[in-house]
């Protein structure tokens, strides 16, 4: 390797205590490669769940992973949603697939990764599911997207059931339920107000959001080119608004815990 400046020492902490490289002022990538091997991360593990299919998912995980990734993180994409369709945005996106786990072998397969990522984005089915309650007993935060359509609000009691018994055997999980794929007068919205009425006064730990994700082409669009809408050309403004409003609130709340 060729140096580039007056030679240095990088002084970090890791598992085994602190360790002193003398390098000289290399490029980020190689550094990274020198020093990967003796990180560890406080891994913070979120979950995108839910019991109805159709209310956005999939997309909110995509949109999440590649939010975190902007601000360089280093993110695990992790698939359990036997539809696949966050595995297949990765494809699309060409970079390395996301881990596939279904049922209970999430647990054996994820457990050993924690400490390796910043953070860890679990796409769920739309099925109460082992996978889903699997992840449930990891996860830092679980994010609800919730079409207020009829059938969806109708599920609200069991997903708040599911929510509380994951609480039970996992203390610090927080849920941020949250509206999606609302009309053009977002929280304004008739449909919006009649499901508002299935919600749960908030708790310290399950809250309704109130920062709806609109029903908007942008976002089918960028998941068809393997993009968040923070990526994809022609921009959305208020696509791109309402993710990073959602996201960064859900990422300031657990900050604060």
């Amino acid at each position: 390797m060729q140096a580039t400046g007056k030679p240095v020492c990088i002084r970090f902490r890791c598992t085994f205590g602190c360790a002193v490289v003398p390098l000289h002022v290399y490029d980020a990538s190689t550094i990274d490669a020198l020093i990967h091997p003796f990180l560890v991360y406080n891994s913070v593990i979120y979950t995108v769940s839910g019991i109805k299919g159709g209310s956005g998912r999939s997309t909110t995980a995509a949109n999440l992973f590649v939010f975190l990734e902007k601000q360089g993180r280093k993110v695990l994409a992790c698939d359990a949603d036997e539809q696949q369709s966050f595995s297949y945005f990765m494809e699309v996106r060409q970079v390395l697939p996301p881990l596939q786990v279904f049922g209970e072998d999430l647990l054996k397969k994820l457990k050993p990764l924690i400490g390796q990522y910043d953070d860890i984005v679990i796409d769920c089915g739309g099925r109460d599911s082992a996978s889903q309650r699997a992840a449930l007993t990891l996860a830092d935060a679980s994010l609800i997207p919730v079409a207020p359509r009829a059938t969806d609000r109708w599920t609200l009691n069991a997903v708040y059931e599911l929510l509380d018994k994951a609480q039970g055997f996992n203390t610090k999980l927080q849920a941020f339920l949250f509206f999606s794929r609302t009309d053009h007068r977002g929280m304004n919205g008739s449909a919006v107000g009649e499901a508002s009425d299935y919600l749960r006064p908030d708790t310290a730990w399950c809250r309704f959001v109130p920062l709806p994700i609109g029903n908007r082409v942008a976002y089918d669009k960028a998941m068809g080119w393997g993009q968040s809408v923070l990526e994809y050309q022609p921009t959305d403004p208020k696509a791109i608004a309402e993710i990073t409003s959602l996201f960064t609130h859900v990422q300031q709340a657990i900050t604060k815990k």
